[in-house]
């Protein structure tokens, strides 16, 4: 009908290379899976071409893949059956190359016209890192909670304080301040987010950092102006 909005929509899978690099197989990590298949061995060379250029076994037996974060996820193919394990440090990483492993392994078996190519996992599933994985994520997400209301705590005042010092410099009768700077200024050294360790940095949410950093920032104006003030005023 004409006059009604149409909603187009798209689904499209970024390429891997954009979330990591290759890098060098770990021998010893902490959490595995095994993945079975009914199709002879595949060298990953072929199924990951972008990332075996850079790879340091010649073989195609192995990959590495180094996440920008820094975390690692290592994949082996068998020589002698049809297995291939996903091994990484950090189980919640491994999602992403089991999700790309096994599509690009539909489209290499389809193209050589196998249409009864089948994948399974035979081991138990590991419910317990995945529990542990949402535990971990749930508390960072009551420390970003906790952060944000005491850095939206500390706004309110810090902006009350503001105002009450920018209507003092603007009277044209001088007025004494009555501390209102120096408790501008343990306002501001109270929000200041600076005793998050780098560790809660790298995992709270984005949207949180965002929020500190363009707070402190327009924090950082406001205090520079009122020392201005301050300054003019004791010059005057």
């Amino acid at each position: 009908f004409p006059g009604v909005p149409k909603v187009l929509q798209s689904t499209f899978h970024l390429p891997l290379a954009l979330v990591c690099v290759s890098s060098a197989p770990a021998k010893t990590t902490k959490f595995k899976i095994t993945l079975d298949t009914n199709q002879a061995p595949v060298q990953l060379s072929s199924i990951f071409p972008e990332f075996s250029i850079k790879s340091e076994d010649k073989d195609g037996n192995s990959l590495a893949f180094q996440f920008l974060p820094g975390t690692k996820v290592t994949l082996l193919a068998s020589k002698t059956s049809q297995r291939y394990r996903v091994q990484s440090d950090s189980f919640e990483d491994m999602w992403l190359v089991v999700r790309e492993l096994l599509q690009r392994f539909d489209q290499h078996f389809s193209k050589l016209g196998v249409k009864d190519f089948k994948k399974s996992f035979s081991g138990p599933l590991p419910l317990q890192e995945y529990f542990l994985s949402v535990d971990h994520h749930f508390q960072l997400r009551v420390k970003a909670k906790r952060y944000q209301d005491l850095l939206s705590e500390q706004a309110v005042q810090f902006r009350a304080i503001q105002r009450r010092l920018l209507t003092r410099f603007k009277d044209k009768t001088p007025a004494p301040l009555q501390n209102l700077d120096t408790l501008l200024d343990a306002t501001y050294n109270q929000a200041d987010m600076s005793d998050i360790s780098l560790t809660d940095m790298d995992e709270l949410p984005e949207d949180f950092l965002i929020d500190v950093v363009e707070l402190h920032e327009a924090s950082h104006e406001h205090v520079d102006v009122v020392r201005g003030g301050r300054a003019g005023r004791a010059g005057g």
